[in-house]
């Protein structure tokens, strides 16, 4: 069975309490009508056979009175007296038939011989009546037809008593029809009815003659009609001389009978009355109960609507400041009298505008740090670049000290072949000294030549030193820039945790708030999410920064390693450039001096090795220099790579943030 689904709580408090009125009123009429019932039937019980007694007792006095006017008759000493005449006694007994309006009397001897008023002869030696008279015992027959006239007559008998003895009988013929006005004035309401019963069960006294002519029987007719067994187990209970109560149906009516007996005469005397009278006052109580029922209904109904517009109305106002945060406007205001009562109602309206207070202190606290959160992303954002164009100046300047080491290398090449022909030259000077004037010209041309080279060598190494110089200056600025981007991504990892902790409580107050704030559940989770990308974008950021401040300290190891080697190497070349300055001055002085020839070639090829020496230290040292710049050129690479995921993580960390305020802004407040 499907349950009724109201639209409103009004709707199933109204129809609750109008079903809850309806039942009661219909259980106190139920139970009114049951207890009206039973007690009428109790009343009639108890009034029913007392009527019944009153009536058997006014037959019974009718009955009792005719038969002590027959006793006082039977006294009369004409009766008694045996010498009298029969003639002068009939007289008496006709004289007495016009008194009483007897029918007929008849005056019985002791042998049954009987001679009434009509002059008629007879013998009634067995009937029953007689004998009783006979035995001393004043009595009354059942009703039976007169076979003269075929009417109901009753006869009564008395005896005639002499000194003691019964001498004869006295008969009183009457009519039957005398019973039945006996229980005719006997009646209940309109359907009640009184009627005797023999002691056969024959019917001897009812409102319809014709019954009783007919001697009608319902013990006798209960073989042709079954219908009549409840009637029959009542009449039986009549006949046997038991006072009580009964009811049975006939003809399809249902009636309710009281009965007596009639001690004198040995019947018994019933009053019925129809079912529907003896109830029909609970009708009208029934009424009368259906009547105050519907008015106490309508004013249930009333009531009702009152009681249930009260506790629909707060409620509803509730429901409608529930939709408002549900769908964030929280500019929604609660009336002072609902917060202020004092019932269930009033805590639940205190409690949603505590949560609502709640939810927007909490909405501040989000957009204040997505306001952070967007400002601290707007400096890495500028870090970044920065970051970015220092690894291009980075990469810049390393192409240029790549390409000068080049030609260093290209140089040192050149320098060691010249040495190396020099020190030939040198070899060939001292076996042939011959020569030295010949050739004298061409080592000053030689010498002209290497202090050229030498002074592009001096410019190359101050070009590099100065480009390295630049290079630490901007290391140094990255290792600085990188320490503020761990600074930054530190701020970052704080802000998001607060802003789970934030999101965290959010989703409590939420649940709390049960279905109404699920809305903001939600909102609340894509808070956190939002909180734990910026925390794992922060944290690949923190990597990202670790990873470029491992790079740049190993390339301000390397820069400062190739600085120094720069700076031995400017040295070398000093020191070559003023050995060419010896070589030039000896040149030039060579002629005047061959005696001393022997002993400055010697010292000349001193310095050849000595030349030699540093030109192979400068060639290894250009070699260095060249790997150095490869390596700072890749760890350059990778630091723009890295400054370009930053950037990346900071646009992420750019769309969470303005998905958050987006979220935010969703609530009006």
């Amino acid at each position: 069975m499907k349950l009724v689904q109201f639209k409103s709580l009004k709707q199933q408090m109204l129809v609750s309490i109008i079903m809850l009125i309806v039942l009661i009123c219909l259980g106190l009429s139920l139970i009114s009508i049951i207890v009206s019932k039973q007690s009428i039937i109790k009343t009639a019980n108890k009034t029913l056979p007392e009527v019944a007694k009153q009536a058997a007792s006014t037959v019974e006095s009718g009955i009792q009175e005719e038969l002590k006017v027959l006793e006082l008759l039977a006294t009369n000493p004409i009766l008694s007296d045996e010498k009298i005449a029969i003639e002068q006694k009939m007289q008496v007994l006709k004289e007495e038939v016009k008194r009483s309006n007897h029918i007929d009397m008849t005056l019985v001897d002791v042998n049954g011989n009987a001679l009434n008023t009509s002059g008629n002869k007879f013998n009634i030696k067995e009937q029953e009546h007689f004998k009783k008279a006979l035995g001393g015992v004043s009595n009354v027959s059942n009703p039976m037809i007169s076979k003269n006239n075929g009417k109901l007559i009753v006869l009564y008998d008395v005896p005639i008593k002499k000194n003691g003895n019964v001498i004869g009988v006295i008969n009183a013929v009457r009519s039957g029809d005398e019973l039945s006005s006996y229980t005719k004035p006997i009646k209940l309401g309109v359907t009640g009815q009184t009627y005797m019963l023999s002691t056969e069960g024959t019917l001897i006294a009812d409102n319809n003659s014709e019954l009783v002519l007919s001697q009608n029987n319902n013990i006798k007719n209960l073989e042709k009609d079954p219908s009549l067994n409840d009637v029959v187990d009542i009449e039986k209970k009549m006949i046997a001389g038991e006072t009580g109560v009964g009811r049975f149906v006939k003809n399809g009516i249902e009636e309710y009978v009281g009965y007596a007996p009639i001690k004198t005469a040995g019947w018994s005397i019933a009053t019925v009355i129809e079912s529907s009278e003896l109830l029909g006052e609970l009708n009208k109580l029934n009424i009368s109960i259906g009547i105050v029922s519907i008015i106490f209904l309508a004013l249930g109904t009333l009531l009702a609507y009152v009681i249930s517009s009260s506790i629909s109305k707060p409620i509803n106002a509730s429901v409608n400041e529930l939709s408002l945060i549900a769908d964030g406007d929280l500019t929604g205001t609660i009336p002072d009298k609902l917060l202020n009562r004092k019932d269930e109602i009033g805590k639940m309206v205190k409690a949603i505008d505590t949560m609502k207070h709640s939810i927007l202190s909490m909405l501040d606290d989000i957009k204040i740090s997505s306001i952070n959160i967007n400002d601290q992303t707007e400096q890495l954002h500028i870090v970044s670049k920065e970051l970015m164009a220092s690894s291009e100046n980075i990469s810049i300047a390393t192409s240029d000290v790549a390409k000068g080491n080049t030609e260093q290398a290209g140089d040192l090449i050149d320098i060691t072949q010249i040495v190396e022909a020099f020190s030939s030259k040198l070899d060939e000077m001292t076996t042939l000294i011959k020569d030295v004037d010949k050739n004298t010209t061409n080592i000053k041309d030689m010498a002209d030549s290497s202090s050229v080279d030498m002074d592009n060598v001096v410019n190359s190494v101050k070009n590099v030193n100065e480009a390295f110089k630049d290079l630490i200056n901007k290391t140094q600025n990255v290792e600085i820039n990188v320490v503020k981007i761990n600074e930054i991504t530190n701020l970052i990892n704080s802000i998001s945790e607060q802003t789970n902790l934030l999101a965290l409580n959010a989703a409590i107050e939420a649940a709390r708030a049960g279905e109404s704030g699920r809305g903001f559940s939600v909102v609340a989770d894509e808070i956190r999410k939002l909180a734990e990308q910026s925390k794992a974008s922060s944290i690949n950021i923190s990597k990202i920064v670790m990873e470029i401040s491992k790079d740049t300290d190993l390339m301000v190891k390397t820069t400062n390693t190739v600085n120094e080697e720069i700076n031995t190497q400017e040295g070398s070349i000093s020191t070559a450039i003023k050995s060419f300055e010896l070589i030039t001055d000896a040149v030039k002085e060579i002629t005047p001096k061959m005696d001393a020839a022997t002993s400055s070639v010697i010292e000349l090829n001193v310095s050849k090795e000595t030349i030699l020496e540093k030109v192979e230290g400068a060639s290894g040292i250009a070699q260095e220099v060249s790997a150095s710049s490869e390596e700072i050129a890749a760890s350059t690479g990778e630091m723009g790579q890295s400054a370009k995921n930053i950037a990346d993580s900071l646009n992420n960390l750019t769309d969470s943030s303005q998905k958050l305020m987006d979220n935010v802004n969703r609530f009006k407040m």
